[in-house]
């Protein structure tokens, strides 16, 4: 289970840094909040979405 945990954190952690160069940096320079809470969201939906693919509870 802790597996899940981190793939999810660490997909998470690829869409925010993706979303940096695409135009997001504008948007989060100098906001740690709003870094935090795209990779807290995205990391949570992986989480979810891998929990369903390999049918974890």
């Amino acid at each position: 289970m802790p597996a899940f945990v981190f793939l999810g954190m660490t997909i998470g952690a690829a869409c925010v840094s993706l979303f940096m160069p695409l135009g997001g940096a504008g948007i989060m320079r100098g906001s740690v909040a709003v870094t935090l809470a795209i990779f807290a969201i995205a990391s949570l939906i992986a989480t979810l979405i891998l929990c369903r693919v390999f049918e974890l509870p």
